[in-house]
């Protein structure tokens, strides 16, 4: 959570948008953790049915991170924490976000 919270802090003018997918059966617990964190990002509780964004993403482990291009596409994956900073940052040189 700390490393995301950092990269919305770095990113959030660069127009990067954080969505985090929690797999946590427990829905009350799981509002209770996020209003009480005071998470900037949108958190989106799958609960595990077939269409799943576990399931549709063959998430087998928790943590996994992908991060999405402007296209929708993924374009990077990372078992466990991963630099994602590093990748965001390249994808941002990449295909830098546009003007307003």
């Amino acid at each position: 959570t700390l490393y995301l919270l950092q990269l919305h802090e770095q990113s959030s003018s660069q127009k990067v948008a954080i969505l985090t997918v929690s797999v946590d059966r427990d829905l009350e617990q799981l509002e209770a953790f996020v209003q009480q964190a005071g998470l900037p990002y949108i958190v989106i509780p799958d609960a595990r049915s077939e269409s799943s964004l576990a399931n549709a993403y063959g998430v087998r482990g928790i943590p996994v991170t992908y991060l999405l291009d402007r296209d929708g596409r993924v374009a990077f994956q990372s078992v466990g924490r991963g630099d994602l900073v590093g990748a965001v940052q390249y994808l941002l040189e990449k295909s830098p976000a546009p003007s307003a």
